[in-house]
């Protein structure tokens, strides 16, 4: 979940290559799956749109998440957050159908990672922001990613546990990226 809108995605858009398929890793609300759709051939969409992943991960202490977003929700219930969920899943799905080039998948990167057989000339990583989650989605999406494809990705300024995973996983296979706004990208060769 989160607040806001992801005003970086504009300016990846424009730094993307069109007409490819690409991949989203957290999905939230769909407006950066939809602004991707119009430049895309096709979008595949990650999203679990539950409480589980905040419950069992690092990313938040569980807390603190039903506190952070408890005012959006209405409620500390975490039932009332996985009804919130569902309706935001539901009009994901109305948008990827009205726009008919996205596949909308409600499960974790994980879960996505293990089943999936496909390559893709983009992957945009924004879900899981523990160093852990961020890390393991890099390195999981670097392996699916076309050669000449890009893997791009939000919050590399705002988030220290996700700018701490991608200088790491830069690191580990010794590239470098280009930084814009609190965005990255960098081209698989």
């Amino acid at each position: 979940m989160m607040k806001g809108k992801n005003t970086g995605a504009d300016h990846t858009i424009r730094r993307m290559e069109h007409n490819g398929e690409g991949l989203e890793i957290g999905v939230w609300k769909g407006d950066t799956t939809m602004k991707f759709s119009k430049i895309s051939k096709h979008v595949d969409a990650v999203d679990p749109w539950s409480v589980i992943p905040y419950k069992e991960g690092t990313e938040y202490d569980y807390g603190a998440y039903l506190n952070r977003y408890e005012q959006i929700v209405g409620s500390r219930d975490p039932d009332k957050f996985q009804q919130f969920y569902d309706n935001v899943y539901n009009n994901v799905c109305a948008k990827a159908k009205k726009a008919g080039n996205v596949t909308v998948h409600r499960m974790t990167s994980q879960e996505f990672f293990d089943a999936n057989k496909k390559t893709f000339d983009w992957i945009y990583v924004d879900g899981d922001h523990s160093f852990e989650g961020c890390y393991y989605d890099l390195h999981q999406a670097w392996k699916i990613v076309r050669p000449g494809g890009f893997l791009i990705g939000d919050d590399y300024t705002n988030k220290d546990a996700v700018k701490k995973a991608v200088d790491t996983f830069l690191e580990d296979i010794g590239q470098t990226a280009q930084f814009y706004d609190n965005q990255f990208k960098l081209k698989k060769k």
